[in-house]
């Protein structure tokens, strides 16, 4: 076993070299005599327990050197002397669940999810600092199951994708746009003629104005499928596009 003095001498002499070759290769970039790339990757000792070694790498950049190690980041749960700068706690009587949020200015942002009341009803809620500037609820004509799964906005069109509950107990994509004043402007259901379930899972607006919905589509044929369906600002449906893979 090679004495502990010996494993010191040899992990200060691999640091000094690593450190003398990281300079020398930051210098070169620096002067133009080199491209940035990984200049070394050092392993120290494993340490006792049989565990990894632990991997330094160190990358010279425009801006300097650039050290990343494999030992995993530690998070702990102690925020010390950070505080939100606001918080909001819904007093609805029933259970209440938020699942996505999007920012359309400095300190003007919209939350949607769902809010449980004589049945389970799709939310979205408008908040300008802090302060909650009004809600609403859509409730489907089935009055089953209703929430919001995600959210996008642009130039004052709030879009919410989820799902809506049929009468036939299936559930159907579900789109909506609101304006900013919290007024639904219209409504979307996407069913892919199976009575099966569809669900949105995300939501996106494009530089034309037109948004897109990203899902997943049940069919007893071809089982779960992703599903793309992509409407004009006015609610027009542009088209769908399905996806099953080869199993």
């Amino acid at each position: 076993m090679r004495p502990a003095p010996s494993r010191l001498k040899r992990r200060l002499l691999f640091i000094t070299l690593g450190t003398l070759i990281a300079a020398g290769a930051a210098t070169a970039v620096l002067m133009g005599d080199a491209t940035p790339e990984v200049a070394e990757a050092a392993e120290d000792t494993a340490p006792a327990g049989g565990e990894a070694p632990r991997v330094v790498t160190t990358a010279p950049t425009e801006d300097g050197l650039v050290t990343t190690t494999s030992e995993p980041e530690l998070l702990g749960t102690n925020l010390g002397g950070i505080t939100p700068t606001w918080t909001h706690v819904s007093t609805a009587p029933a259970y209440e669940w938020s699942y996505d949020v999007v920012a359309t200015a400095q300190r003007t942002l919209y939350v949607t999810g769902y809010v449980q009341d004589a049945g389970q009803d799709l939310q979205v809620a408008k908040y300008v600092d802090g302060t909650q500037r009004w809600a609403r609820s859509y409730a489907g004509p089935a009055g089953g199951s209703d929430w919001g799964e995600v959210i996008a906005a642009r130039s004052g069109r709030i879009y919410t994708a989820g799902s809506r509950q049929t009468k036939w107990g299936d559930q159907d994509l579900l789109l909506i746009r609101w304006d900013g004043n919290g007024n639904r402007v219209w409504t979307r259901a996407y069913d892919s003629g199976s009575r099966s379930t569809e669900r949105a899972v995300d939501v996106a607006v494009d530089g034309d104005g037109n948004v897109i919905v990203v899902g997943s589509s049940h069919r007893p044929a071809t089982g779960w499928d992703w599903v793309v369906v992509s409407y004009r600002a006015d609610g027009t449906r542009r088209w769908v596009q399905r996806y099953d893979g080869p199993s």
